[in-house]
């Protein structure tokens, strides 16, 4: 058998890939549900984590570690999370540019804001990231 016939008897043992069928679409952003009624400000921080981990867009394990430790950092008498990229990346289990990437992605979907972006101390270095919890799909600012 030369090698062209071995190729031939390989094809008709193969069994023949199916094609899956389309997923089904996601949902809009507009369907994330009815605005979100905030119970307390100290309860705040657990009701954002449990509306982000709710969301299908954000399953990535970076991004929910990086929001895990985000709502661990916030203080609730500040009203805002204030820890450095290089903590948040070590806290969160993943790489620098991981967590720049997972806050940045947070933030262009409305569920944080930075509170201080490019703002330097006296000895001109970059401040600490100081983080708040939002969720602008559902009116909490």
């Amino acid at each position: 058998m030369n090698a062209r016939g071995a190729l031939v008897a390989f094809r008709e043992r193969a069994p023949v890939a199916r094609r899956q069928p389309p997923k089904r679409r996601a949902p809009a952003a507009a369907d994330w549900g009815p605005p979100i009624v905030v119970k307390s400000a100290e309860a705040w921080r657990y009701q954002w984590h449990e509306e982000v981990l709710k969301r299908w867009d954000l399953k990535s394990r970076s991004l929910v570690a990086v929001a895990g430790v985000l709502m661990h950092a916030y203080r609730v008498d500040r009203g805002y999370a204030e820890i450095g990229l290089a903590q948040l990346a070590e806290r969160a289990g993943c790489s620098r540019s991981t967590a720049s990437a997972a806050t940045m992605l947070l933030r262009r979907k409305g569920l944080i804001e930075v509170l201080n972006e490019g703002q330097r101390k006296p000895d001109l270095s970059l401040e600490t990231c100081r983080f708040r919890l939002t969720y602008l799909d559902r009116d909490v600012r």
